[in-house]
């Protein structure tokens, strides 16, 4: 009865005639010829399987070996352009070094040549107003340099996922090991 509910199942059939035969159930021969025959079948699947699965090997080794030439002779025509390039240019921590040096030569001189303006506005207002100019109070200093900044000390390190649900955010202790 199980095999009929069960073939009804998968074929959609509904309506079924009684049948008065009786399946007999199998011998224990019958029963090694079919899990010898079962074996077989699933030997040759399995031989054809790895057939197909070592062609499909070679075939994407040749597709890995082609791409991987493609990228070493793009490497090879571009590394003459590099090193040219590379030979021009200066170190660069050399290099935003002295770009800061210049910056901040440059704002102490502005700054300098403001409070000069300044002062000259000044005395040649008092001049016009009848006023003695104001007296100079002391040479003009440049600002104090800013100090450099000091290495932050991290104690945790955050994580965050965002995923299509939501986000997720996870705090972990920090590492504190120097290189």
């Amino acid at each position: 009865m199980l095999q009929v509910q069960a073939h009804a199942e998968r074929t959609q059939h509904e309506n079924f005639e009684q049948s008065t035969e009786e399946i007999a159930p199998l011998t224990e021969e019958e029963k090694k010829q079919k899990l010898a025959e079962l074996l077989a079948k699933s030997k040759e699947k399995k031989a054809k399987q790895a057939i197909i699965d070592k062609e499909e090997a070679k075939r994407n080794e040749q597709i890995r070996m082609k791409s991987t030439k493609e990228v070493s002779d793009a490497k090879e025509k571009l590394a003459p352009a590099t090193s040219k390039s590379k030979k021009h240019k200066p170190n660069e921590p050399e290099k935003a070094a002295d770009i800061q040096a210049k910056k901040a030569h440059s704002r102490r001189k502005i700054a300098a040549d403001k409070e000069e303006r300044r002062l000259k506005a000044e005395a040649a207002k008092a001049l016009r107003e009848g006023r003695a100019p104001p007296v100079e109070k002391s040479p003009l200093r440049p600002p104090p340099l800013p100090q450099p900044a000091l290495p932050k000390v991290h104690t945790e390190a955050r994580l965050r996922l965002q995923t299509a649900t939501g986000t997720l955010t996870k705090s972990l202790p920090g590492r504190h090991d120097t290189l």
